[in-house]
């Protein structure tokens, strides 16, 4: 699946493919595509189906496993302009709820 998010035309699939997902499978879409986080983040295509998940959070559970996919190569991709303006636009959806 994650191949699928840096093509041109299939990325758009992966983004509605994502929020058609119920709650567990979302959960389980991100842990299936979390090994591969850097190389979504970094891809020119990729980023977009990227910008698109992050927007459709709707769970904490999401919000966990994308932290955790990204926390630690949160300095190095930092550099990349573009997954840093992905973070930066998307930070209130990446807040946890404080329990």
């Amino acid at each position: 699946m994650y191949e699928l998010m840096g093509d041109l035309y299939a990325n758009y699939f992966c983004q509605k493919f994502f929020v058609a997902l119920g709650k567990e499978d979302r959960v389980k879409f991100l842990c299936y595509i979390r090994p591969f986080g850097k190389f979504i983040a970094t891809g020119k295509v990729g980023t977009y189906p990227l910008q698109a998940i992050i927007e459709s959070i709707v769970y904490e559970e999401e919000k966990y496993v994308i932290i955790d996919t990204f926390k630690n190569d949160v300095i190095e991709l930092s550099m990349v302009i573009i997954f840093l303006n992905i973070i930066l636009r998307n930070l209130k959806e990446l807040t946890l709820s404080r329990r």
